[in-house]
């Protein structure tokens, strides 16, 4: 007869395997459907089809994870509530199409009442506001956010040239943030960096035109040479030499 020890370690063999291969095969689903994502943000792919509605909730895209909060949240709390505007603003998102770079471009461009740009514009910000999560509205809003405020309170002088390059990058990239939030992150931060760099130039022009403008009202002032500078020129110095020592009598000596 077996003894019961080895009944229990065999069983808890039997456990950690089971538990250990769904594991291994939740990480190579998540990573297959990371890498399905971002693949989707950049062309509107998705495995039923380009902005297929399901095909992007099946590689945990758009309204995906907004409806797993959905369900699991108590109907009649306020986190129902958020979740089910979530689920709305994830779903109008996706159906126009805001999930991808192509899709929310052509939205934009879109004849369709429903679309163009204003439409398109709402839809995205109401996605971001309503339809993240605090982190991710963290990392594309928070973010950018911080480092504008950080940059407006520099003082405005030559030893900050890049204020205005710092303020524009901040500008552009959380406005972009404000409205791409239904691109899968990864790809969103990408686009919130190249949105970054576009505000960051034209800030940097502007630092350009304010520095040229503050040359002309003030001039170039050239400081004095330095004493290492000045050895082996002639520099005008005046000398005060005592009455004896210019040979003459002090005043009341005869």
């Amino acid at each position: 007869m077996r003894d019961l020890r080895e009944v229990q370690l065999e069983a808890f063999r039997d456990e950690l395997q089971k538990h250990g291969s769904k594991w291994y095969a939740n990480v190579a689903k998540g990573l297959g459907n990371f890498a399905k994502r971002q693949v989707h943000a950049v062309s509107g792919w998705t495995p039923h089809g380009f902005h297929d509605v399901h095909g992007i909730e099946a590689i945990g895209a758009g309204a995906a994870n907004a409806r797993e909060r959905l369900a699991k949240a108590v109907v009649g709390t306020d986190a129902h509530t958020l979740a089910q505007k979530a689920v709305e603003a994830n779903e109008r998102a996706q159906s126009m199409g805001l999930t991808s770079i192509p899709g929310f471009a052509k939205s934009l461009v879109s004849s369709d009442p429903n679309k163009g740009v204003a439409n398109t514009l709402r839809a995205g910000f109401e996605q971001q506001w309503h339809g993240t999560t605090t982190g991710e509205k963290a990392l594309m809003l928070g973010l950018p956010l911080a480092a504008t405020g950080a940059a407006a309170v520099m003082p405005d002088d030559p030893e900050h040239p890049h204020k205005g390059r710092d303020i524009g990058a901040g500008i552009v990239s959380t406005a972009a943030g404000m409205v791409t939030g239904g691109i899968p992150l990864a790809t969103g931060m990408v686009v919130g960096e190249g949105a970054s760099r576009v505000g960051g130039a034209v800030g940097g022009a502007v630092d350009k035109i304010r520095k040229r403008r503050r040359e002309n009202m003030t001039g170039h002032i050239q400081a004095p040479p330095a004493p290492e500078e000045a050895r082996g020129q002639h520099v005008p110095t005046e000398r005060v030499v005592s009455p004896a020592a210019a040979g003459q009598m002090p005043e009341g000596i005869t």
